[in-house]
C-alpha cells in the first residue's frame, strides 16, 4: 500500500522544476522532520474524501447541543437530509420547526444558520447561530461560523474580531490565527501581518497533530512568493525567524 501511495502522490505533485520553501518544525523529531510524511499527509488532505470528512466531522457537545424531545428530533433528522440534498430552503423550514418545538436545540439552530448561509440569507445566518450561542455560548460551530459569514459579507473587520473570539474560548484551536491571517493577507492586503498570525496557526496546528497544518504551509508558501515579487523576502525571513519556525530552501 505504501509504494502505491507513493506512486499516486508521485502522479499528482506539483512540478519539481518550481522553487518552494519548505518548512520543518523541528528537523530534530523523527516524524515531522521526514519531508515524506509530510508529503504523504498533504497528499491526503488534498485527494483523499475519507480523511477530509474525518477531520471536517469533529464538534463539541454541551448540555444543551441536543434534544430530548422526539419530535424535534425527527425535526432535525428531515432538516439534515434536505441539506444532504442541497434543498436549503426545506431544511431551512425543518430546523425552524425544530426549534419551535425545542428552543433550546442548539444544534439545530447552528443548522439553520448553516442552512440561511447556503441561502445566502446572511442576516438570518447570523441571528440563527448567536442564538445557539446564547444557548451554549462555549459551542464551537457558531464561533466558528460567524467570522465565515461576515467574511462572505465583506465586513472584514467584524469577521476578524469574531475569529478573535474563538481564541477566548479555545486557546489551542488554530482556526482563529488561520482565519485571521488569511484576511489580512488576501482582503486587507497586509501580509506580513498575515503571515504573523499564519505562522501561530502553523505552529498550533503541529502541536495538536492537525493535517490542516497542510493548508497553513500552502499559504505561508505563497506568502513568500508575493514578498519575493517585491524583493521583501527579508521579512519573511524575519517573521518566520520570530515565530520559531525553520525553513529549508
Amino acid at each position: 500500500m505504501l509504494d502505491q501511495l507513493t506512486s499516486a502522490y508521485e502522479e499528482t505533485k506539483n512540478d519539481p522544476s518550481k522553487k518552494e520553501v519548505n518548512i520543518a518544525y523541528d528537523p530534530n523529531e523523527k516524524v515531522y522532520g521526514s519531508s515524506f510524511y509530510f508529503d504523504v499527509e498533504r497528499y491526503l488532505m488534498q485527494n483523499c474524501e475519507s480523511m477530509q470528512v474525518l477531520v471536517n466531522s469533529h464538534d463539541y457537545i454541551f448540555p444543551n447541543s441536543f434534544s430530548n424531545n422526539e419530535k424535534a428530533i425527527d425535526y432535525y433528522r428531515e432538516g439534515d437530509i434536505f441539506m444532504k440534498k442541497n434543498d436549503f430552503e426545506a431544511a431551512a423550514k425543518a430546523y425552524q420547526k425544530a426549534i419551535e418545538t425545542d428552543p433550546i436545540f442548539s444544534f439545530a439552530w447552528d443548522n439553520l444558520g448553516l442552512a440561511y448561509r447556503k441561502l445566502e440569507k446572511y442576516d438570518l445566518a447570523l441571528d440563527a447561530y448567536k442564538n445557539s450561542l446564547k444557548l451554549e455560548p462555549n459551542g464551537f460551530m457558531p464561533l466558528q461560523n460567524i467570522p465565515v459569514v461576515y467574511e462572505i459579507m465583506k465586513e472584514y473587520d467584524k469577521a476578524i474580531e469574531a475569529y478573535k473570539n474563538i481564541t477566548k474560548v479555545y486557546p489551542k484551536n488554530a482556526e482563529a490565527d488561520y482565519g485571521v491571517g488569511r484576511i489580512y493577507i488576501f482582503y486587507k492586503n497586509d501580509i506580513p501581518k498575515g503571515l504573523d498570525y499564519m505562522c501561530k496557526a502553523y505552529l498550533m496546528y503541529i502541536e495538536t497533530n492537525s493535517p490542516y497544518r497542510v493548508d497553513a504551509e500552502e499559504i505561508i508558501n505563497y506568502t513568500f512568493t508575493e514578498l519575493k515579487k517585491e524583493n521583501k523576502t527579508d521579512i519573511f525571513y524575519k517573521i518566520l525567524k520570530e515565530n520559531n519556525i525553520q525553513i529549508n530552501e
